[in-house]
């Protein structure tokens, strides 16, 4: 299911993308924390495996 989520997420992105532009000023906030996020959750799936 995360695994799922993940795959997910870009397309959807995409999608809302098209829907509104997005304009931003500086790093989104939590940006930092996206490698740290993904590491943990990929050690959590390989780990429930």
């Amino acid at each position: 299911m995360i695994l799922l989520t993940v795959a997910l997420d870009p397309v959807m992105r995409y999608v809302a993308s098209r829907k509104k532009s997005v304009i931003t000023k500086g790093t989104p906030p939590g940006a930092k924390y996206n490698g740290i996020a993904f590491v943990i959750v990929m050690l959590l799936f390989v780990a429930s495996l």
